[in-house]
């Protein structure tokens, strides 16, 4: 899908050709890139349509214009497009290039004016054209009138048309209800216009089996989401129901209808799914690797416990300090005398006391 090629139209009639990985990837909520630094657009110009290059089972692209202005040319026309871009149809003064869609050759075009006039009619109606060319009338507009919506359908019976007009209202009706004219007509009512319904905003064409969203924005900002099935079925000459409550003075600016692709959303999923899986799977290596160094670490502890272990490293314990005896100087016993231990200082015996005596006396 990065490697395929999208074409750009914008509103001035010219075409470019990029591939889908120039666009640079961002969030949901990313202000993105400018178009500009993509692609050589010219000042007040703006992309209007987008197409795939590759488009199996179509030959032919149908354009159409604001004004009502139709132009067929074949899809190898735009297989070589430069950088510059080129020119895809040729337009008047004040008309712009707004739709353009991918046919088979055997389609049936489709056309919803903001007045509520519509027109169906073959696409074989409008003859193959060069990139250069015009083209030619598709439908014929009153005044104040403009082409709101165009397409192309492949099988008329199984089709519905979706209508949603300024004040609210919307319908939906069958395709074969409006019945196949010739181009360059009038066309015929494809809603009852009153001013409770207003001008209509915008349409789209549903085939059978399509299911999606119906997303309608006001100019004061605000917005509503609903089921396509919930929109009641109702004729083509008639007013519709109220698909948008709006306050005071506002109105519907724009519409679009979301599709529900069921394949994408299973691949979606599934590619969910499958990175989910591998990032548990990283988780899981991841933590099996924590776990071997945690118990390499551990391992490398008790090591080093059991070295210190073994070598026996002396631990300084220390020593309670005694109390020192004080001693008295020893005395000299007399000669012969045995060694009777010196008596404690302030201590003595009888003997000293009565020589002490005797020798006091004798002075006297």
């Amino acid at each position: 899908m990065n490697h395929d090629d999208v074409l750009y139209f914008t509103n001035t009639g010219r075409v470019f050709r990029a591939p889908v990985y120039e666009l640079p990837q961002a969030g949901r909520v990313a202000k993105g890139q400018a178009i500009v630094n993509l692609l050589q657009l010219q000042p007040e110009e703006r992309i209007t349509a987008l197409l795939k290059s590759d488009l199996k089972d179509k030959k032919y692209l149908f354009m159409t214009t604001k004004m009502g202005c139709v132009k067929r040319t074949e899809l190898a026309e735009f297989e070589n497009i430069r950088r510059s871009g080129l020119i895809a149809q040729k337009l008047p003064p004040g008309d712009e290039l707004q739709w353009v869609v991918a046919t088979s050759g055997k389609d049936e075009i489709f056309i919803l004016t903001k007045k509520g006039k519509s027109i169906r009619f073959n696409e074989d109606d409008v003859r193959d054209m060069g990139r250069a060319a015009a083209g030619v009338r598709g439908i014929k507009l009153g005044p104040g009138d403009v082409v709101v919506e165009a397409a192309g359908i492949p099988d008329p019976n199984k089709s519905r048309l979706l209508v949603v007009m300024e004040n609210g209202l919307g319908k939906m009706t069958p395709v074969g209800q409006y019945r196949l004219q010739g181009r360059s007509g009038t066309g015929i009512k494809a809603a009852q216009l009153t001013a409770k319904t207003g001008d209509i905003v915008g349409g789209a064409v549903l085939a059978e089996g399509d299911d999606g969203d119906l997303l309608c924005i006001s100019k004061q900002g605000q917005m509503i989401r609903m089921r396509l099935s919930d929109i009641p079925s109702r004729g083509r000459a008639t007013q519709g129901v109220i698909v948008m409550r709006l306050n005071a003075r506002d109105k519907v600016a724009t519409m679009s209808v979301v599709m529900e692709d069921k394949e994408s959303e299973a691949a979606v999923m599934e590619a969910a799914q499958e990175e989910r899986a591998g990032e548990v799977e990283t988780i899981l290596e991841e933590t099996e690797r924590i776990e071997r160094v945690e118990k390499k670490a551990i391992r490398a502890a008790k090591k080093a416990m059991e070295g210190l272990v073994e070598e026996k490293v002396p631990v300084a314990v220390s020593k309670p300090v005694a109390a020192k005896r004080v001693e008295t100087p020893a005395r000299r016993s007399p000669a012969g005398g045995g060694g009777k231990a010196p008596k404690a200082k302030g201590f003595t015996s009888k003997k000293v006391v009565a020589k002490a005596k005797a020798k006091g006396k004798k002075r006297r």
